[in-house]
């Protein structure tokens, strides 16, 4: 099945604090889900939200 929007994955190296590390996990833990989809799902949670008030405005 072929999908119109193609796929990339990026590999990146962040430094966060380890208070947000420990944020990180317990969201991580409570959705029994990697670590990385969940900072991938933030990300992209983030990147609509600032393109939408980007929008309004």
């Amino acid at each position: 099945m072929s999908s119109a929007r193609t796929l990339r994955k990026t590999k990146m190296t962040v430094t966060i604090s380890s208070d947000v590390a420990c944020e990180i996990d317990k969201i991580a833990r409570k959705k029994k889900s990697p670590r990385s989809q969940v900072m991938e799902e933030m990300l992209r949670d983030a990147l609509l939200k600032s393109k939408k008030r980007a929008i309004e405005k």
